[in-house]
């Protein structure tokens, strides 16, 4: 893959990284995730549903901080690693 622009190559490097940490090798995630990255579970034994009092039934198009959300995940996956090593 090439990129022609600063802001191309960083989305190309994140969805790979979002792939990636989907593929989930090291099995760091929990299998609860309702969200990696830029991507968000919409099925599971049915479709994933948001709480009632969300005004939207999806997250579908909407705008999610993918660094934000990554974060979120490897503070979530350090402190279960470590807890399980303890």
């Amino acid at each position: 893959m090439t990129a022609n622009t600063q802001f191309d190559f960083d989305l190309k490097c994140g969805l790979l990284d979002d792939v990636l940490t989907i593929v989930d090798i090291e099995r760091v995630m929990n299998t609860q995730e309702e969200q990696v990255g830029g991507f968000d579970l919409i099925w599971k034994n049915g479709p994933v549903r948001l709480p009632d009092s969300s005004t939207y039934s999806s997250l579908l198009g909407c705008h999610n901080n993918r660094r934000t959300q990554v974060k979120r995940l490897a503070k979530a996956a350090a402190k279960r690693l470590k807890t399980a090593k303890a």
